[in-house]
């Protein structure tokens, strides 16, 4: 996991390998999970993180596209490589001290936006 100090909603972007926004309808995860403007939100909020991010990478399947979830006061970004379940070639970004309420493609394209 990397881990990303001063990162600032205002000012800053996120490159990732493929700037698409993982955007399913209705819950994902058995019903566990649900995702609103790239961001996820889980109906046990006590679960601890591991399994919240094996859940969403299981989750995205073989979608190659970023989600991210807040945590403890930070915001996770996970980018899923297409293969369904954690996998070495995923990626998670750990924005330290960010809560974000959305995630979006950048106006230009090249980059994911969080607000």
């Amino acid at each position: 996991m990397d881990n990303i100090v001063n990162f600032s909603l205002a000012n800053d972007t996120l490159a990732l390998p493929s700037k698409d926004v993982w955007a399913p309808s209705g819950t994902v995860g058995a019903g566990t999970v649900t995702i609103n403007g790239g961001i996820a939100t889980f109906s046990d909020s006590s679960a601890e993180l591991g399994p919240k991010i094996g859940d969403l990478f299981y989750a995205l399947g073989t979608n190659k596209a970023a989600v991210a979830f807040v945590d403890g006061g930070n915001t996770y970004v996970l980018y899923g490589d297409g293969v369904q379940g954690a996998q070495s070639s995923d990626i998670v970004v750990k924005l330290t001290g960010v809560e974000a309420t959305s995630l979006a493609t950048a106006a230009n394209g090249d980059a994911l936006v969080l607000v």
